[in-house]
């Protein structure tokens, strides 16, 4: 589903299910990098090892798939080509350190890399990555909103606006977190995932603004 455009497959699949559905793409064009789509596009490869469908190759031209990449691009109002920051190589220490915490949260109980572990559950890992999704597309946005209401208007008159259907949102979302929480130890049950630090950051910027 592209803008509201298409998501036929998508309807096939219940509340239940979405994580096994294909994704929505519309902001694609802001979470991946240029040369990393026109590679995907012109051979695509599974991302998800727990979905039993592909994205179908569509044999693009070079020409073709530059304009799709392009599309994406504009789409999203981000600057073409991408602009990428330079980071400085990891220090020794401070890649045990990211070693470390990337173990300690359990990361790759939601994301996969490469193939799924063994033992993983798929139906598990699709969940959490679903939750995952819900967290920074909706609930982390809805802030933004409250914090950063001039990204959204050049009117100044409507910024207050703004702010307010923000904070309704967010308090929507962290009531619906609560839920989620309801009976049971972490997010997504009895095990600890990259979701429960997550949820926990907004519980803190509640408080800041006095939910």
């Amino acid at each position: 589903m592209v803008e509201k455009r298409g998501g036929a497959v998508r309807d096939l699949y219940n509340d239940d299910t979405q994580s096994f559905a294909p994704p929505v793409l519309t902001g694609e064009g802001a979470k991946v990098q240029p040369s990393w789509l026109f590679t995907f596009l012109k051979g695509p490869f599974p991302l998800r090892p727990w979905l039993q469908i592909r994205m179908p190759t569509f044999h693009f031209s070079d020409e073709d798939a530059t304009a799709v990449v392009h599309y994406f691009a504009a789409s999203s109002q981000k600057s073409f080509p991408y602009l990428t920051a330079t980071a400085p190589p990891m220090a020794p220490s401070r890649a045990r350190e990211a070693s470390a915490l990337f173990a300690e949260l359990k990361c790759l109980q939601c994301h996969v890399v490469g193939e799924l572990a063994k033992g993983q559950d798929p139906a598990a890992a699709a969940r959490c990555v679903s939750m995952m999704a819900w967290l920074s597309n909706s609930v982390h946005p809805a802030f933004t909103h409250i914090f950063r209401p001039e990204r959204f208007s050049d009117d100044q008159n409507a910024l207050a606006g703004i702010k307010e259907s923000g904070k309704k949102a967010f308090w929507a979302a962290l009531q619906e977190i609560d839920g989620i929480l309801a009976g049971k130890k972490w997010m997504m049950g009895e095990q600890f995932t990259t979701c429960d630090p997550y949820a926990l950051v907004f519980y803190g910027w509640g408080k800041r603004i006095e939910l």
